[in-house]
C-alpha cells in the first residue's frame, strides 16, 4: 500500500539524471491538443500547457498539468528512483535511531529568491504536507525539529523502514505557504510572464540545454475535466 501511494507521489517526477526533456515529452499530446499551440510552429521553443486559474504552490495546486510542472520548480529531501528507492536532493546524510531519524541537508543550498534553504524551512514544509495530500504517506512520521540548520531530526510513531520514501515532499521558503508561487530549490523558477526560467542558483553543476520553457494557458476545459484534480 505505502509503495502505491509513493508511485502516485513520484509519478510526475522527473528520473533521476533526467532532464526537463522528461515533462515535455509527456505533455506534448496535451500542449498540441489543449493550448492551441503547437511547439513545432516555434522552433527553438519549449512550449508547455499550464492552468492559469490553478497555482504553482505545492501545497495547493489541484491540476496535474501544475503539479507536474511544479517538479521543475521543487525539490524534496528525497527523489525516488523508477525502482522507488530513495536518493539524496537535497539531504546529504541520514542517521536512524530507532523511532528517530535525523537528516543532515547539504550545505549551500539556496531558493530561487536568494535565500538559503536552511533546516527550519524543511520543517515548515513538513507542517504543510502534513495538512495535504502528502499526509497519506506521512502517517508515520509524527514531528519534525530543526536541531541546527542544517540539520532536521523527524520523530517516527514507530519504526519505519521506509521513512526515508516518504520525505519527498516539496521544500519552500518558512512563511511562503500562501504564496500563489513560493520559491524553490529546483531547476527551474517561475517567471509572471508566462515562463519557467533556468534557475542560476541551483546546485547541481552546470545549465540545461533548455534555459526557458514558455507556458500555454490549457483552452476550454482541458484544466478541468483532462487533468487530474486531487483534494
Amino acid at each position: 500500500c505505502l509503495f502505491l501511494m509513493l508511485s502516485v507521489f513520484s509519478s510526475c517526477a522527473s528520473k533521476p539524471g533526467g532532464t526537463e526533456n522528461d515533462i515535455s515529452e509527456r505533455n506534448t499530446e496535451n500542449t498540441t491538443e489543449s493550448s492551441g499551440n503547437n511547439v513545432s510552429e516555434n522552433p527553438g521553443r519549449l512550449i508547455l500547457p499550464y492552468c492559469k486559474s490553478d497555482t504553482f504552490n505545492p501545497y495547493t495546486s489541484k491540476t496535474q498539468l501544475n503539479l507536474c510542472l511544479e517538479t521543475l520548480l521543487f525539490d524534496g529531501l528525497y527523489a525516488l528512483s523508477q525502482e522507488l528507492f530513495p536518493k539524496g536532493v537535497i539531504a546529504e546524510s541520514e542517521e536512524t535511531d530507532k523511532e528517530c531519524l535525523t537528516v543532515k541537508i547539504k550545505s549551500g543550498l539556496t531558493f530561487s529568491d536568494g535565500n538559503s534553504l536552511t533546516a527550519k524551512d524543511v520543517v515548515y514544509s513538513f507542517e504543510l504536507a502534513k495538512k495535504s495530500t502528502y499526509s497519506e504517506i506521512l502517517t508515520d512520521i509524527e514531528s519534525a525539529e530543526a536541531v541546527n540548520g542544517s540539520t532536521v531530526r523527524f520523530t517516527l510513531s514507530q519504526p519505519d523502514i521506509f521513512a526515508l520514501s516518504c520525505l519527498i515532499f516539496p521544500v519552500i521558503p518558512e512563511g511562503q505557504g500562501s504564496s500563489a508561487a513560493p520559491a524553490g530549490s529546483g531547476r527551474y523558477r517561475f517567471s509572471e510572464d508566462e515562463r519557467l526560467e533556468y534557475n542560476p542558483s541551483r546546485f547541481e553543476e552546470g545549465s540545461p540545454d533548455i534555459k526557458t520553457v514558455y507556458l500555454s494557458p490549457a483552452s476550454g476545459n482541458a484544466s478541468d475535466t483532462d487533468s487530474l484534480r486531487i483534494g
